[in-house]
């Protein structure tokens, strides 16, 4: 019988290291599922600074103008009134401002809207407060 020498078998794959295709495909699609959760809540996140932003500013707007008011000699007459602030934090704040009579005698409650768009229907922030007869 002859021998076979050991160089000439056929090589056995059974032990091969390293990743198929497969394997790859699926960590690309995870890793890629990370990704876009990652972007959108960053992306969440800018938004929601953004709202923080816009509405502490426009409370300061409203805080200034209560102030304003309030600091008057002046008693303040009854109506609505609207204006803009000079520039606060880079803009310009459109506000409006409704003095009302109360129950109580010598008390007016005020009520202040700010809005960082001339044209939008709502507010950005109120603020109320109460003035009473020097």
């Amino acid at each position: 019988m002859r021998k076979v020498n050991p160089s000439f078998t056929k090589p056995s794959f059974a032990k091969q290291a390293g990743i198929t295709l497969v394997e790859v495909l699926v960590a690309l699609v995870i890793f890629s599922v990370v990704i876009s959760v990652g972007m959108t809540t960053l992306g969440d996140s800018l938004s929601a600074t953004r709202y923080l932003d816009r509405s502490t500013f426009a409370h300061w707007a409203a805080q200034n103008k209560m102030t304003e008011l309030l600091l008057q000699p002046q008693w303040p007459s009854t109506g609505r009134t609207s204006g803009e602030t000079e520039e606060l934090m880079g803009s310009v704040w459109h506000w409006s401002v409704e003095v009302t009579e109360t129950s109580a005698k010598g008390l007016r409650r005020i009520e202040i809207e700010v809005r960082q768009d001339a044209d939008f229907d709502g507010y950005d922030s109120s603020l109320v407060g109460f003035v009473g007869r020097h």
